[in-house]
């Protein structure tokens, strides 16, 4: 019964790629987990470390993303493409770095977008403009530290097919860009969709419940006193707590 009609609007799935602690020691430069996700301007990627940040480690996130309809030629003289394909002569083939350094506890930060980094979580956002891409685009990313002679690399390489570069499509994330998302309160066809499982469901104190919730969250969503992100986390909080997280 509660379908994907039952929702405060449509939600963007994030990315995740989750790397076992201890594999590069389990320190401040050990990768545990990243989330790649777009929000219609931005490519937002989360690096969560088995500890925090340490001194005297580099943090580079590279992006590779041009000419993606182009999957097996990177060998031909002046190819414009550098996506990672099979990679036949191991490739590196990323078009842009952004790397983060600590050095004696100060920042450098080289390469496209900005980096937060507080404790063991670094923040990396980037504009689709700054890297002249727009939505329907994709992007591979991973990322990599060093620290001292450790090199650790998240989503890891393939020990065993002889090339330690990463390689598409399972040693990266691959992204497609998000177009920015819509107020679905001003959304004609979702506010008929909830008038017609009123109209089906006439008994459902559920689904009564929701869509008050919905027309209320709307109002302080017009009104400027929440933004959609926050309408939406609210009204998922509730719907799961009144569906035992049914969907």
């Amino acid at each position: 019964m509660f379908a994907a009609a039952i929702a405060f609007c449509v939600t963007v799935k994030a990315l995740e790629v989750s790397d076992p602690c201890g594999d590069a020691g389990g320190g401040g430069n050990d990768i545990k987990k990243i989330t790649a996700t777009s929000d219609g301007t931005d490519i937002i990627l989360t690096v969560e470390l088995c500890s925090n940040a340490v001194d005297y480690t580099k943090y580079f996130i590279r992006l590779d993303y041009k000419d993606l309809n182009d999957l097996d030629n990177d060998l031909v003289t002046n190819e414009p493409d550098t996506l990672i394909d099979n990679n036949q002569s191991c490739l590196t083939t990323y078009d842009a770095t952004k790397m983060h350094g600590i050095h004696k506890q100060i920042d450098k930060d080289t390469g496209p977008g900005i980096i937060d980094l507080v404790g063991n979580v670094l923040r990396y956002t980037v504009s689709y403009a700054e890297l002249g891409l727009t939505s329907g685009d994709n992007v591979l990313l991973w990322v990599e530290t060093h620290y001292i002679g450790i090199h650790e690399r998240a989503p890891n390489t393939d020990s065993t097919d002889g090339c330690s570069e990463h390689q598409f499509p399972e040693e990266v994330i691959s992204l497609t860009l998000n177009a920015k998302e819509n107020n679905y309160c001003d959304d004609q066809d979702a506010n008929m969709e909830w008038e017609a499982l009123i109209q089906e469901h006439p008994d459902d104190m559920q689904i009564h419940t929701l869509h008050a919730l919905r027309l209320g969250l709307c109002v302080k969503v017009d009104r400027g006193d929440l933004t959609v992100d926050q309408a939406t986390e609210i009204f998922e909080n509730m719907r799961s707590a009144l569906t035992g997280g049914m969907q």
